[in-house]
């Protein structure tokens, strides 16, 4: 009989469709499934119990209940209403983002949810030490970067006006020890607004997955 999930962390990129059946299977370790984060595009795959992860790849262990021994711990939770302006034509970091915390070495789940307005097409990236998070790994910038390695949105183009930035992301190969985290956000035209300092609040984690 099918056991009921309580739990179960989805990362850009996983397709619900492919992993149920995996968690299914599974079962015989309670609460876990054994899985792997394929390196340069950061996609999951599931392995079974006698498999091993791709040479390249990262093991991590997923929990699929509330209750689980897997999934993984919080490093940090930040939400901010601060107001930021960024003029177009470079990255440019949130101050109210920044974090410094400690981590173990593991994969870290990253999920922005960041309130946009002004503009011309926007896009927003988690650095690390001031540094992408994905050049630890060595993951490929998209043509033209600074602006789109990490996706694009319309907030003051195309019919755009006041979006909210929501990615969640895996990076790999961040050493262990304390790091300072933060926000940055970038447009190809006019200026940027993070926030209104009032009502409109952001917020970002970082969970390291085991």
């Amino acid at each position: 009989m099918r056991k009921r999930i309580g739990f179960l962390v989805v990362v850009w990129g996983l397709s619900l469709c492919t992993l149920l059946p995996a968690l299914y299977a599974a079962e015989g370790a309670p609460g876990v499934i054994q899985a792997c984060i394929e390196h340069g595009n950061q996609r999951i795959y599931v392995v079974g119990p006698n498999e091993t992860c791709k040479i390249q790849d990262t093991p991590i262990v997923l929990s699929t209940s509330a209750s689980g021994s897997g999934g993984g711990s919080l490093v940090f939770q930040k939400r901010w209403n601060d107001q930021s302006v960024h003029p177009y034509g470079t990255w440019h970091p949130v101050p109210a983002s920044e974090v410094t915390a400690t981590i173990g070495g593991g994969p870290l789940l990253v999920q922005m949810n960041v309130s946009l307005e002004g503009g011309s097409h926007s896009t927003c990236r988690p650095i690390i030490d001031g540094q992408w998070a994905g050049d630890f790994s060595g993951q490929i910038k998209s043509y033209g970067d600074p602006y789109w390695t990490e996706g694009v949105i319309a907030t003051g183009c195309c019919g755009g006006g006041l979006r909210a930035w929501t990615t969640s992301k895996v990076y790999t190969d961040v050493p262990p020890g304390s790091h300072t985290f933060a926000v940055q956000c970038a447009t190809d035209g006019g200026i940027l607004v993070v926030n209104d300092g009032g009502s409109r609040f952001s917020s970002w984690s970082v969970t390291e997955l085991k």
